[in-house]
């Protein structure tokens, strides 16, 4: 490849990235086309992308690392057709409604779950769909000691509910769910 073929093919589809100390967004900002980033030395390499035209015209971008992760209850994504949550649930026993959701807003749940006790620990997923019928759940990739818990499902007047079932005490439940409209 030449390289003005190079240039012409390849350099556009490359990020552009600043590496610089001081947050971009005070002034005088730093001058950059829109799209570039800026990786802050001073601040642990927080991430900035450049969004407008003006100098300080900067927003800073989440990692997944330290310093400007993210940590929230719930994330809603595209106008709230896609969310995602996270619940615990401490001292799990007996039979307990876990999670529930509004049917007339979400009609699809896949859960990721997570118990344990002070001796063994199960995972595994759930999938539910929410039809004029009811609710249909099914349970795969069940690790570990699948005794554990046990899960169900049921809908009454619009809001659909996860229970889980447990004759153990001390069973500790971290749930991921995420919920499509």
């Amino acid at each position: 490849m030449s390289f003005e073929d190079f240039i012409r093919d390849e350099l556009p589809l490359r990020q552009v990235v600043i590496k610089a100390a001081g947050n971009p967004t005070s002034e005088p900002g730093v001058i950059a086309a829109i799209g570039t980033y800026y990786l802050d030395t001073d601040d642990n390499f927080k991430r900035y992308e450049k969004y407008g035209s003006g100098n300080t015209d900067w927003r800073e971008v989440v990692t997944s690392s330290g310093s400007g992760g993210v940590t929230a209850e719930s994330v809603t994504f595209d106008q709230e057709k896609y969310k995602i949550t996270t619940a615990t649930v401490d001292s799990l026993s007996g039979t307990q409604t876990v999670d529930s959701f509004n049917t007339n807003d979400y009609t699809v749940a896949k859960y990721i779950v997570r118990a344990s006790d002070p001796t063994s620990i199960t995972c595994s997923e759930l999938l539910l769909v929410c039809t004029a019928s009811g609710v249909e759940m099914t349970q795969y990739g069940a690790l570990g000691n699948t005794s554990l818990v046990s899960f169900d499902a049921d809908v009454a007047s619009s809001v659909a509910s996860l229970s889980a079932t447990t004759d153990q005490t001390n069973v500790d439940l971290s749930i991921y769910k995420f919920l499509l409209g």
